[in-house]
Order: C-alpha cells, then structure tokens, then sequence
C-alpha cells in the first residue's frame, strides 16, 4: 500500500479576497461553490478533513466509498457540498453537523453531500506541492477521468471572459465567487496566495462597534465576533461551575449518601447539565456560521444573550448546592459566581442583545437553523 508523502491533517491553501480579479496571463480562474472545505485522504487509511484538520467523516459517512475510490498515497483539496435541485445548499450543508450518530445516518440518506475537487496535493504518494498549478490541475484530470459519483470535478478556465460569464450566470446553482490561481504557482499550506473574486452588494448602513482593517480604508471585524468569543468565556465558566458542583455533589453525605443522590440537588444538576448543553450548542452554531463567512448578526447575538445568562444561572444554582460554602473563599466556585455577572454586559447588555434579535424574528429565514 502506497502511504501520503506527508502526514495529516494539513491546513489548505487559502485565498484573500478582492472586489476585481486579476488580468491574465498567468492566472486560471475556477467556480468557488459553497460548502465545507475539505482534504481527502485515498487508501484503506481514508480521511475527510476540515480546513482546520478536523475530522468529517463522522457527520459524512456516506462519502466513505467517493474517498476509496482514490488510489492509496493520493491527497485531494476539494469541497464538501450538498445539492438541493441544482443548487448547493450551505444551509442544509449545516445541519449535517450533529453530536447524535442515529441522526447523522438519516441526514446521510435524506441529504447526501458530493464532493467537488479541484487541487492534487498527491498522487501515489508522489508529493505534488512544489508542482505547479497547471501540472497538478494536469494530473487531477487524468485521476479523475476514472473516478466516479459523489466526486465532481470543478471547471477551470485562463479565459477571463469564461470566468466572467461564470461569475454571474452560476450564482443562481450556489457559486459564491471565483478562485483565481497562478498557473505556475506552488501549493503553500495555510498561505492566503490565491485571490477570491466574491459577489459583491452595496447597501447604505451605519455601523457601531467595530474594528478598523489593518488596510485602514475597511471594517476589519465588528460586535457579533466579541459577541460569539463571549458567549464561548460564559460556556467555560458555567461548565467550570458545573463540574465543581457535581464534584461537591459526589464528595459531600447527608443522611447517610452524596447530596447528589438525593432528588432536590439530582434536580438542580440535571437542569444545570441540561442549559449547558443548549448554551454549547447555540454557541457552536454562531461560531460554525462565522467560520464559514455567513451573516452572524442574529446568531451572535443569541449566542451571547442564552450562554451568558445561562452562565449566570449555572453558577448561582452550583453557590446553592454548596450552600454556606457557596461564597467561601476556600471553594471556587464563589468566583464563577462573580465572574458570570461580569460578562453580562460584554458585547451589549441583555435588553440591547434582545433588541438585534427582535429585528429578524422569522423561525428560519428560508432554510430551518440558518
């Protein structure tokens, strides 16, 4: 069996955005679908990493035979989409990331991904990275004149007129943009050295809380990303409080076994595990909408508003199962206890938070969870 010439996970090569594309020659220009990023892994050894060389494979068991049909020691960039009457659907691409296995195999079914190619990392074990982009592309068609469906193979062109027509007329089937790569240009991990041509809309607005580009002529970033790194800090401190508590729970004995057995405390505990996992889980779904590049505004904001109140609650119920100690200098929970009040107004307070939210109030804005 032929092994990768390098060890995963590896983190892509990426690509800064720009509002025109850059004038050939020297440059080809390829579709930028909307999906998951991924580098596939060929052989009996097969693996679907994420851009930041996690593992997919779990939420995508159905792409398992696609990463087979790859020849052992084979390394291919590509995107993880789902196709929904011809269009790629980021939004049902989502929803298949899911903690639970029995759900992951009926979203499997129901919304089967496809994978889309378009860079050889390498081939046989051969590593093709200090190859140029029009041998790679080269050798990628050659691989994929016998690979099959679920695996897709992205158009290229070096006409800047093609990508122009492409640019607008495959917008409607889910084309976020055009990729623009040097055709004599190496693969350079984690390096932002291709050129993204996005679509664009102009809109008057005024805009409060945010952070100047490094460029100094643009917003480099704004409340929602405080907002979501919030919510995260009001995560870890209410599992912090948790953990302390269940811990004490377990340790202390009254009438003859843990507090922790008995219903009253069982109860609080149970409640407290419960609003943490919620809180995780609203948190996780801004921050996976913010690493993807989509709209956070309403999400961040109930991010934030849900996991630090929840926080505030968890650590006032763990002071409780503590009782007397709850403040005691001895126990920490009595710093989570302060600590939780002190993240309510970072980012906007709970009536500024509820008053985002109130302004796009529809379930699911045209796809459910969005």
């Amino acid at each position: 069996m032929t092994r990768p010439p390098f060890s995963p996970p590896i983190k892509p090569m990426k690509a800064r955005v720009r509002g025109t594309p850059p004038e050939p020659p020297g440059w080809v220009y390829e579709p930028k679908w909307d999906g998951f990023r991924a580098v596939a892994w060929g052989g009996s050894d097969s693996r679907l990493d994420s851009r930041n060389g996690k593992p997919l494979l779990r939420y995508f068991p159905e792409l398992q035979p696609a990463l087979q049909q790859l020849p052992s020691g084979t390394v291919v960039d590509g995107e993880v989409v789902v196709v929904i009457d011809d269009v790629t659907d980021f939004d049902t691409l989502q929803l298949r990331i899911h903690p639970a296995a029995s759900r992951v195999a009926m979203l499997a079914e129901e919304t089967p991904a496809d994978l889309v190619a378009f860079d050889l990392l390498a081939d046989r074990g051969e590593d093709l990275r200090e190859v140029s982009y029009g041998e790679r592309r080269r050798r990628l068609e050659v691989l994929f004149a016998d690979v099959q469906l679920p695996w897709h193979l992205t158009p290229v062109t070096g006409d800047l007129d093609e990508a122009t027509r492409w640019f607008s007329e495959y917008e409607a089937a889910g084309c976020d943009g055009i990729i623009c790569k040097q055709s004599d240009g190496v693969y350079r991990e984690d390096k932002r050295e291709w050129i993204k041509w996005k679509h664009r809309r102009d809109a008057d607005c005024v805009v409060g809380g945010y952070r100047v580009h490094i460029d100094g002529d643009k917003i480099g970033s704004i409340l929602a990303e405080i907002r979501i790194m919030t919510a995260a800090l009001s995560v870890g401190l209410a599992r912090a409080a948790y953990g302390a508590a269940l811990g004490y729970a377990r340790e202390r004995h009254a009438f003859g076994k843990p507090i922790g057995e008995h219903q009253a405390i069982a109860f609080k505990l149970a409640d407290m595990l419960t609003s943490l996992h919620a809180a995780a889980l609203v948190t996780y779904q801004a921050a996976a909408r913010l690493d993807a590049g989509r709209p956070i505004g309403r999400e961040a904001a109930m991010a934030k508003l849900f996991a630090s109140e929840t926080a505030v609650r968890i650590t006032d119920e763990a002071a409780r199962v503590f009782a007397s100690y709850g403040l005691a200098m001895e126990y920490p929970v009595q710093r989570y206890f302060r600590d939780a009040r002190f993240l309510l107004p970072g980012g906007g307070t709970s009536e500024i938070l509820r008053l985002v939210i109130g302004r796009e109030l529809d379930w699911d804005r045209g796809a459910a969870f969005a």
